[in-house]
């Protein structure tokens, strides 16, 4: 049995370029064996620039090697959940970036599909393993700061000036929006630390005119 985990990675994106391929390549049980993208050449000069084995010129071929374990999903949002289901149908592990799907029911749907195959997913919330979080709830868990009353979170960049450049952050169909790109992690650490869902919840979205996407997102949740 090989000791070393296969990565394929699906996508060029900048994410994966950036952090994603260098801290598989970097871990003692990973290595990234293939890399795919729309593009064969683009996918072709990503590999040979990182020393990955091979490459693809579609996600399918991938996702359908026998020589990857686990497949890393970078795709625009819209992609994640077809792209996890079909990893999933080929037995792979899959590592995908958040958010996992564009809504609760598409999310339902994929964990209910990696449940009734059997292999792992995960959903790339990176804080979730920093020590500082995982000394937080330990902290809560123990009791010492007391009840739980109220959680604020806020998460912010400035990126408008990548609406010109075709940022996918500003396209509707790919799933854009400040909710999806960011929000996600103020709902995610605010489930984290109550341990459970929200039964209420009140928002407002400012939406752009010109893309159709959130430009920013408050949320009131009780839980």
């Amino acid at each position: 049995m090989n000791s070393m985990l296969r990565w394929g990675v699906l996508g060029t994106s900048g994410i994966a370029r950036s952090h994603m391929v260098p801290a598989i390549q970097a871990s003692g049980n990973g290595v990234v064996a293939a890399v795919a993208g729309r593009d064969a050449e683009r996918s072709r000069e990503f590999a040979e620039a990182f020393g990955i084995a091979s490459s693809f010129g579609s996600y399918a071929d991938l996702t359908a090697s026998d020589d990857i374990d686990a497949v890393y999903i970078p795709l625009p949002n819209s992609l994640h959940a077809r792209w996890a289901m079909a990893a999933a149908d080929a037995g792979k592990a899959v590592l995908c970036e958040k958010p996992l799907a564009l809504d609760a029911d598409e999310a339902q749907s994929v964990v209910e599909h990696f449940a009734g195959k059997g292999v792992a997913l995960m959903e790339g919330f990176m804080y979730r393993f920093h020590p500082q979080n995982r000394h937080v709830l330990d902290l809560i868990a123990a009791g010492e700061i007391g009840d739980v009353r109220e959680v604020r979170a806020h998460l912010s960049v400035d990126i408008m000036e990548a609406q010109e450049s075709g940022n996918v952050r500003f396209d509707k169909v790919l799933g854009g929006g400040s909710l999806l790109d960011m929000g996600c992690y103020a709902v995610s650490i605010a489930r984290g630390i109550f341990g459970d869902e929200p039964s209420h919840v009140m928002a407002t979205l400012d939406i752009d005119p010109r893309s159709g996407v959130d430009l920013s997102a408050a949320a009131v949740l009780d839980f």
